[in-house]
């Protein structure tokens, strides 16, 4: 696959007889396989079957009820046994000053959640459209020791958390996708974010390539070979 990094640029253009067109006339002049997004207004799409596609919403279930995940901390004014020594993660990919690792499980049901499933408890991904999928967690159980036994989101739980192991930062509000960690079927851990943005090699993360293996489908694409399906539709987000 071609690399989608280095310098980036935005033109403007416009529909003319068919065909994409500069604003100030012309083609725009790139190579086969490129690519682009382009933004406009629903309104503007005249296939109504093709709107239906691009905005409808689908959901796939990640984790089960009682799934453990990991949170990464920096607790460098608190004691703790929390050591993350014995984790297997990419050192580039744990955040930088963090310390610790704290215990959390997938909960049962949520009120957010039970529109999903009204018995069991877990994490899922909501996909509307060609739109970045976004995770929704059920409620979270935490460690013992903490005040508060159960948290009603990651959010939530990750807030509880950074209150009693950062004890030295003002806010403790965080991005979870890059604090939480799940550990994939290779025993290795890795940011539950990857699971939204579709990070990873198929061979080698299975969580992943579940949850994209279902979602192809519906979004009317079918992955290619040796990559993880989300690559190739959501590249560079």
């Amino acid at each position: 696959m071609r690399s989608s990094t280095g310098r980036k640029i935005t033109l403007p253009i416009a529909r003319v007889n068919g065909a994409w067109e500069f604003i100030d006339g012309g083609g725009v002049p790139l190579r086969d396989g490129a690519r682009a997004e382009l933004t406009f207004l629903l309104s503007d799409i005249n296939d109504p079957e093709f709107l239906r596609r691009v905005t409808q919403e689908r959901l796939v279930r990640i984790f089960d009820e009682s799934t453990q995940l990991r949170v990464a901390l920096n607790a460098r004014a608190v004691l703790s046994p929390y050591s993350p020594m014995g984790m297997n993660v990419d050192i580039d990919r744990w955040p930088s000053g963090c310390t610790i690792a704290v215990p959390i499980t997938v909960g049962p049901v949520s009120r957010e959640t039970e529109k999903f499933d009204a018995v069991r408890g877990g994490l899922w991904m909501r996909q509307t459209g060609m739109d970045r999928g976004e995770l929704i967690c059920s409620t979270v159980l935490m460690p013992e020791d903490l005040d508060v036994p159960v948290a009603q989101s990651l959010n939530h739980a990750f807030t509880v958390l950074s209150e009693r192991f950062e004890t030295h930062r003002i806010s403790h509000t965080g991005n979870v996708h890059e604090r939480v960690f799940y550990r994939d079927s290779n025993d290795k851990w890795y940011p539950i974010g990857d699971i939204r943005d579709g990070i990873g090699d198929r061979a080698a993360r299975e969580i992943i390539a579940n949850a994209w293996a279902q979602l192809a489908p519906q979004l009317g694409f079918v992955s290619q070979p040796g990559t993880s399906g989300a690559r190739d539709l959501f590249d560079d987000q």
